[in-house]
């Protein structure tokens, strides 16, 4: 059942009115909130008091689910409103490139990151506040690190091609803010953007990031862009949220803000991208047939609305991966069969799909057949998937199997090392996956040397 918006209104005031209950000045602000809140002024309460602000954005930074819930109602207001303007500020725009700039401070491991990061691409974690004052950006960069030796200055210059078709919207909300003499330029949670550059400007003492407006058509991120889009709608900010859960590994928290938008939601796209997402959380938390439960759940919704095939593929490849996690190996490779015919060859998910069937193969003690499957994953990685994306890595992983169960250990050796080296690249050093790697490169450097010398 849908909540009334003053139900989840009365959330948030319950939560603030706890959080804050020894705060005058913040109750007050609470009580005026209560009073004269509407969701066309989502915008001027999120910039005028720090109280929406920060609370918020360190929420969405540290996946908060406890204050991302209460703030739920306030999140899909805040997205709706910039939604809104994005198409009115595309509309009345008579150029085709804005740059917009934003001051901070940051400490040496995020600068470290910023610069080993330049030609990849981030995704904001929060709504960022900006302004077309590049002034005002460095102002504020330059009060942020008064008095703290250890941060850095830096700032951040936006290239936004206005001609890009971007899946998350900004816009200037210089009318709607308490602040307007900021020209500040608000950009949505979850928008992509590229680093071009990072250079020191000795004259002004300060560090500058450049980046540009990622667009949907880029080759790296077309088909991901288009799942996201269709995945995010109607309620972008919860199912991100959720989706960000999973990422993770918080698989607990995940499954409770999956059941509470499905118990509150009336749409059935975003019941069936529920019903996906707890496939995928069940799938991790070991709960299998709960697993395959949710896929069914969300087949039949998909099927009843006559989506695209892909995404019904999609299903039947989340379903695949459960049998195979059972250990029905049958089963796992009839659902394979059935979402090939569903994926398109020159899709990124067809990828997948042949290594999920060069896994099951595998499995099955099939190891030329596992072999082939995976080099046909790795042709279409290639051609759909950035040159040393993680997934490429894991391709490379069994491959690398492959040959070992074949006795080829120089070849498997081969495979491991590449599959170390992307994954070095694309994941934190403490991840397990490297662990696991590294010990398997060292018991395959130790079969190598073991052979005779004739067969190296």
């Amino acid at each position: 059942m849908k909540p009334a918006p003053d139900r989840t209104k009365k959330e948030l005031l319950d939560f603030l009115r706890t959080t804050y209950r020894d705060k005058d000045e913040q109750l007050r602000i609470i009580d005026e909130f209560d009073h004269k809140y509407s969701m066309d002024r989502a915008v001027w309460w999120y910039t005028k008091y720090t109280l929406f602000y920060n609370f918020l954005n360190q929420a969405l930074r540290n996946h908060d689910f406890d204050v991302l819930t209460a703030f739920r109602f306030f999140i899909i207001d805040l997205y709706k409103q910039l939604s809104r303007e994005h198409q009115k500020y595309l509309a009345a725009l008579n150029k085709s490139n804005i740059q917009v700039y934003r001051g901070q401070a940051i400490n040496e491991n995020e600068l470290k990151l910023i610069n080993d990061s330049i030609g990849e691409y981030i995704s904001m974690n929060s709504f960022l506040s900006t302004t077309t004052a590049r002034e005002t950006a460095v102002f504020f960069a330059e009060s942020s690190t008064t008095g703290s030796g250890s941060l850095k200055r830096i700032l951040f210059e936006f290239d936004i091609d206005t001609q890009v078709i971007s899946p998350r919207p900004f816009a200037n909300v210089q009318h709607l803010s308490q602040y307007a003499e900021e020209d500040e330029v608000l950009i949505s949670l979850g928008t992509i953007f590229r680093i071009k550059d990072v250079q020191f400007n000795n004259e002004q003492n300060i560090w500058i990031a450049k980046l540009e407006l990622c667009s949907s058509d880029d080759f790296a991120f077309k088909e991901i862009f288009e799942h996201e889009k269709k995945l995010m709608q109607p309620k972008p900010s919860l199912l991100h949220l959720g989706k960000l859960l999973g990422n993770i590994g918080s698989y607990e928290k995940q499954k409770n803000l999956l059941q509470q938008i499905l118990n509150e939601s009336e749409d059935a796209l975003e019941q069936e991208n529920c019903y996906l997402l707890l496939g995928e959380c069940a799938r991790f938390l070991k709960d299998y047939d709960a697993a395959i439960q949710y896929s069914l759940k969300c087949l039949e919704l998909q099927e009843k609305a006559g989506v695209d095939a892909l995404y019904t593929g999609q299903t039947y490849i989340a379903i695949a991966e459960v049998y195979l996690l059972k250990l029905e190996l049958n089963l796992a490779l009839d659902y394979a069969k059935i979402s090939l015919a569903l994926v398109p060859e020159d899709h990124f998910l067809c990828g997948k799909l042949y290594r999920l069937m060069g896994k099951i193969h595998s499995k099955k003690a099939e190891y030329d057949l596992s072999l082939d499957y995976c080099k046909k994953a790795l042709e279409v990685q290639q051609k759909t998937l950035p040159k040393d994306d993680k997934d490429v890595g894991l391709t490379y992983y069994w491959m690398a199997l492959a040959y070992e169960n074949m006795n080829d250990y120089i070849t498997a050796l081969q495979y491991l090392n590449e599959s170390l080296r992307i994954s070095r690249k694309n994941l934190p050093p403490s991840h397990q996956n490297i662990r696991i790697f590294q010990d398997h490169v060292k018991r395959m450097e130790e079969k190598a040397k073991a052979l005779p010398i004739s067969t190296k």
